[in-house]
């Protein structure tokens, strides 16, 4: 005879029906994956503001970000079905000296978060969730405070997921 826990079959039902989702995975979001090379920038400085490339589909009157990840050079290895700029990404040690900003229209910081909390890896997997309603995607900006193991030819790889406002 086989005992089920009632606790697992209330969890397994909500998880059927909808109720709950595995945070590991940002089902139903719609995603960009979006690459910044500090190339664009010239030599990296502290203070240097990196900015994101314009998206009108991740501002904040077109769509809401949920989540966001950055590849960093040990989650980023390229395989045939996922070529990638792997090369160019940094650490999580250098991550751990930077910070992505979200602003508004009038550039007014929203929100902050450090570099190496977006690694999907640093957060047992699961990818860190937002709710980013009034962000100008193209205002919002990447920091480092020290930038002694930084390139030109290092750059930021990030997963972006967002749903489209309707």
């Amino acid at each position: 005879m086989r005992t089920i826990n009632p606790i697992q079959s209330t969890f397994n039902k909500a998880l059927a029906s909808g109720l709950l989702r595995d945070t590991r995975a940002p089902y139903g979001f719609d995603s960009i994956s979006v690459y910044v090379p500090f190339s664009v920038f010239g030599v990296p400085v502290v203070g240097g503001q990196y900015y994101m490339p314009a998206n009108p589909l991740l501002n904040g009157n077109r769509g809401t970000i949920k989540a966001m990840e950055i590849m960093d050079s040990a989650t980023a290895t390229p395989t045939p079905s996922n070529p990638g700029p792997a090369a160019d990404c940094l650490t999580t040690d250098i991550l751990a000296d930077g910070m992505f900003y979200f602003t508004d229209i009038d550039r007014e910081i929203i929100a902050y978060v450090p570099l190496a909390t977006l690694v999907r890896r640093n957060n047992n997997g699961k990818i860190p969730l937002f709710q980013m309603t009034r962000q100008h995607w193209e205002n919002c900006y990447i920091d480092f405070f020290r930038v002694s193991s930084l390139a030109a030819s290092n750059g930021i790889w990030l997963n972006v997921y967002y749903t489209p406002n309707i």
